[in-house]
């Protein structure tokens, strides 16, 4: 069975910038952090605390390379979820903002303060509108798309099932007709 994977993105791959990693990072939620979530594994920091996201260095590069692993995650699991409701878009933001469906879906992934995540979400959607604006974003899951009226879409690789050998069925993912 072939199931999405976030790591199969042919090109574009977001990373974001040092400024929106220091927002993120001062808008982390202790109570969260301390039940267990984080942006940087404890097994490689030893620290689930915002102050250690606070660094220079090896930890800051980490929380960037973990805000961008992310989000793709996320892009490959909203075209999943997508894929086996046979969407074949899903709006992602509109007006410079996530739609609200999706902001829902981040503030699970980020453990931000919830009364911080719209500065966030919206400095998260600026450089991601922006970046997807220069590099374009496909994978097996799909790609990203500006439509005219300067919405975010993403088009989704329909999932095709095909009988295997045995009883099992195969997951196609990522070819288009």
């Amino acid at each position: 069975m072939r199931v999405i994977r976030a790591n199969e993105s042919s090109v574009g791959r977001f990373v974001p910038s040092q400024a929106l990693t220091d927002l993120v990072v001062s808008s982390l939620d202790s109570q969260r952090l301390a039940l267990g979530e984080s942006l940087v594994p404890r097994a490689r920091t030893g620290r689930g605390t915002p102050e250690a996201f606070l660094q220079r260095g090896e930890d800051g590069e980490e929380a960037r390379n973990q805000i961008a692993h992310r989000m793709a995650l996320f892009l490959a699991a909203l075209a999943s979820r997508a894929a086996g409701r046979h969407q074949t878009k899903v709006q992602v933001a509109s007006a410079g903002h996530f739609v609200p469906e999706i902001v829902q879906e981040l503030l699970t992934r980020f453990p931000v303060e919830e009364s911080q995540a719209g500065r966030v979400f919206d400095g998260l959607c600026r450089e991601f509108f922006d970046y997807v604006r220069t590099t374009p974003m496909r994978g097996n899951w799909g790609r990203l798309v500006i439509e005219p009226n300067d919405s975010l879409v993403m088009e989704v690789s329909p999932i095709e099932v095909r009988p295997a050998e045995g009883q099992r069925a195969e997951v196609v993912v990522g070819r288009r007709p």
